[in-house]
């Protein structure tokens, strides 16, 4: 299905290539919710569906090098929701992802559907060269905020439906559980969720430690540790506030999307959200031969079909015979993620990533 038709009154849009975070935004920008019309301050520029997420990351560092880069058909100001598509879809990155690396072909797909699709780069680091999903939470949230803000602003929804990875899939309920509290979600569909927090096959033990070298030399402050990945592991504090009182508000529905091959979140039982109108889907349930981890998940065609049939129907979607099953090697999609990124590094160096952003300004 083709997008939806610009409406005639879309809102003006101010491209600001520029800006280099969500900090540069200019004083005014809309954060609370139904800020009304304004201009909006986008600077995506549309970049084609890649295979995988190393792919997309090589076209972003050489193809297109120094540009906010989207899928294409994302964060269109002139996308008007439908009465078949009423939700704007809200798509959420992970830990040193962005909204092209992580959802090239996924958000593609979307927007091929008929939704209005927005997302942003949150969580940008105090070295920008370390990428996004790097700062606390708490502040991608309230990015997060501005962005699903802006989005139902100019596509005129009156609900969103939030597509969370990883990182993004807390910070997706977050937004959900917390900001929101239910009353304009539809459907939160989370992929590779560290719901009550991601071990790392034990790894995350370390972090004290990582800190603790952190603190008696300044130097490699940020280096060692990723300050949301401490927010991430079993037990945090952060994951402590968000799963309580519980880990659902009344209203929208909750999909997990999870992997038996999973790299960073082994611990099967955490990833599942508990409470009512919820569902845990596993990928090698569906396609026994689709082997899949955390890394690429949104770059499965199982999974990018099952998130389409779950935005159009949260309890029948993602069945068999609606999906594109496919054989992989386990590991394989980590294997190509560590050889591509290295050599990247060795080829390019150090890479300033400049943040894709989407905002209401009054």
């Amino acid at each position: 299905m083709a997008p939806p038709a610009a409406a005639a009154d879309s809102a003006p849009v101010e491209n600001d290539p520029s800006a280099r975070s969500a900090g540069d935004l200019p004083a005014g920008v809309a954060t609370g919710r139904g800020a009304g019309s304004g201009k909006v301050l986008s600077n995506g520029v549309a970049a084609p569906a890649q295979p995988s997420g190393p792919d997309a990351l090589a076209y972003l560092r050489h193809g297109d090098p120094g540009r906010a880069l989207v899928p294409a058909g994302v964060n269109d100001p002139a996308c008007r929701v439908t009465a078949d598509r009423p939700s704007a879809v809200i798509v959420v990155h992970g830990t040193g992802g962005s909204v092209y690396t992580d959802y090239s072909a996924l958000a593609t797909a979307l927007v091929d559907d008929g939704w209005c699709v927005f997302g942003a780069d949150l969580g940008l680091a105090d070295d920008p060269a370390d990428g996004f999903g790097h700062q606390p939470l708490e502040e991608s949230l309230r990015e997060l905020d501005r962005l699903i803000n802006a989005a139902t602003t100019t596509s005129g929804a009156d609900t969103v439906s939030l597509v969370g990875y990883s990182q993004g899939a807390v910070l997706a309920r977050m937004w959900v559980n917390t900001i929101d509290r239910g009353a304009t979600t539809d459907t939160v569909v989370l992929l590779a969720s560290p719901t009550r927090g991601a071990t790392l096959w034990g790894l995350a033990g370390l972090l004290p430690l990582a800190k603790a070298i952190e603190h008696v030399y300044p130097p490699l402050r940020g280096k060692l540790v990723n300050p949301a990945l401490v927010e991430l592991v079993p037990g945090s504090p952060l994951l402590a506030r968000v799963n309580s009182p519980g880990e659902t508000v009344p209203g929208p529905a909750y999909v997990t999307i999870q992997s038996r091959y999973d790299e960073y979140i082994p611990d099967q039982a955490t990833q599942p959200v508990h409470g009512p109108k919820t569902r845990s889907l596993v990928i090698t349930d569906l396609c026994p031969r689709e082997t899949i981890g955390h890394i690429d998940m949104t770059y499965s065609p199982t999974v990018i079909d099952a998130t389409r049939y779950l935005l159009r129907n949260w309890s029948m979607g993602g069945l068999r015979g609606q999906i594109r099953c496919v054989d992989r090697f386990p590991g394989t999609a980590a294997a190509h993620s560590a050889i591509v990124v290295n050599l990247l590094k060795l080829r390019y160096g150090r890479f300033i990533p400049t943040p894709v952003i989407y905002a209401t300004v009054i």
